[in-house]
């Protein structure tokens, strides 16, 4: 197994319980071991040279970063990207790491944020006392002790991870006839690890009681079942879990979802409140918008009369992550963003298209459309780059895209090992 790649897991493993002081110095690390470890052997040389849409999305976010109107906590804005950045440079300068190796490295993030959010409620459950007012949601992320977790819906990351542990539950021809074990563990192992992951994500999707997370994932589910039918009845099993959950430890779910009347703190005429008003912000500055981290402090003034307010606390995003875009950063910064999104998806779409019977490369494309699907959806809904998981994820799904995608002539050829078993150049 690659040594950088042992970094990598290392990295998601421990980074969602960090200070951002603390993750900055593993970022350092991470980085070091990027830099002064070799490349895996026999790699092509692919250079960055399809990583030049980064290049228009950093320029215009220094740009942001420049016009903030709050410059000092502008830093810690940035900081969040850069762990994303090398996860990404990674995926490119390693490219023939089995994809099976990023599912497991994703898989275990998310168990992480899930089993935090499992430890918080947990303590809730068995008499730990919350400050004045607070709900149990709420009360489960303040005790999770996770760092990437401030508000409930943030729990939403399990769901759009959901793709990678469904990649592990592929049919066992995927990759028994000529992918073998991976790094001498037994398929049962990942399919185990796969299974883990996805009941703690919904366990802690239903305790956090996300709309947005249950959404996400069940377009991911349906997604994935477009090349194996099968999948859809995995619903059945997830329905449950979120049934039992609510009935045996009564975190009322189910009443969010479905019977909940609650319009004006947390439904939709206070989400379509702050979208309106982040509409007329970027009506005010449409081309570079208003700066970075700009909304939050700004978007009071651009509320319509009809939006109710939150005198209750201070909404710091717009809950989309495109009409955020478009009044921080105006017109330049979502053109930056869909140059460095679109070729993700063009070259996933190309690999399933082309790939014929290649079982492996549909797969790959399936388990990545999968995921991006989910995070566009998720960031139409509800997301934001201040929130600390949201680049770090956005990077990791489109290094997979990038790199597992057709992005040259070659990418899908098949040739034979020495075995004579076919196998899609790039992948072995």
């Amino acid at each position: 197994m690659p040594k950088l790649f042992l970094c990598v897991v290392a990295y998601l493993m421990v980074v969602p319980l960090l200070s951002l002081q603390a993750g900055a110095l593993a970022l350092v690390a991470l980085t070091a071991a990027f830099i002064f470890l070799p490349a895996a052997p026999g790699a092509p040389d692919v250079g960055y040279r399809f990583a030049w849409p980064l290049v228009p999305f950093f320029l215009v976010l220094l740009v942001a970063v420049a016009r903030s109107p709050a410059p000092q906590i502008t830093t810690g804005f940035l900081s969040f990207h850069l762990p994303g950045l090398v996860l990404f440079l990674i995926a490119m300068r390693n490219p023939r790491w089995d994809p099976r190796l990023w599912m497991v490295a994703w898989s275990l993030f998310s168990v992480v944020m899930s089993v935090s959010v499992l430890v918080g409620w947990l303590r809730i459950y068995f008499g730990a006392q919350l400050p004045l007012l607070l709900e149990v949601p709420e009360g489960a992320l303040l005790l999770s002790g996770n760092t990437l977790l401030n508000v409930p819906n943030d729990i939403c990351v399990t769901a759009v991870l959901l793709c990678f542990p469904l990649g592990l539950l592929a049919p066992r021809h995927v990759w028994l006839p000529s992918r073998g074990n991976l790094a001498g563990l037994p398929p049962s192992s990942l399919r185990a690890l796969a299974i883990v992951t996805v009941f703690l994500a919904v366990l802690a999707m239903t305790i956090l009681r996300s709309r947005t997370g249950f959404v996400v994932a069940v377009l991911e589910v349906l997604v994935v079942s477009a090349m194996w039918r099968r999948f859809i009845i995995y619903l059945l099993p997830l329905a449950l879990v979120v049934v039992a959950a609510d009935h045996v430890f009564g975190v009322q779910t189910l009443e969010k979802l479905f019977l909940s009347n609650n319009m004006d703190n947390h439904g939709v005429s206070g989400r379509l409140g702050l979208w309106a008003s982040a509409w007329s912000m970027f009506a005010a500055a449409p081309w570079l918008g208003h700066g970075a981290q700009s909304f939050g402090p700004g978007h009071g003034v651009y509320m319509p009369d009809w939006a109710p307010r939150f005198p209750e606390r201070r909404v710091m995003w717009a809950h989309s992550l495109y009409l955020e875009t478009l009044a921080e950063q105006g017109v330049v910064g979502l053109a930056a963003f869909c140059i460095l999104v679109l070729p993700a998806l063009r070259g996933l779409v190309i690999t399933l298209l082309d790939s014929k019977n290649v079982v492996i490369f549909r797969t790959v494309a399936v388990v990545g459309l999968a995921g991006l699907a989910g995070f566009l959806i998720a960031a139409g809904l509800e997301l934001s780059f201040i929130r600390r998981w949201v680049p770090l994820v956005m990077f990791g799904l489109l290094g997979f895209a990038y790199r597992y995608g057709m992005r040259n002539p070659g990418a899908s050829a098949i040739s034979e090992d020495q075995t004579g078993n076919q196998q899609p150049v790039g992948l072995r």
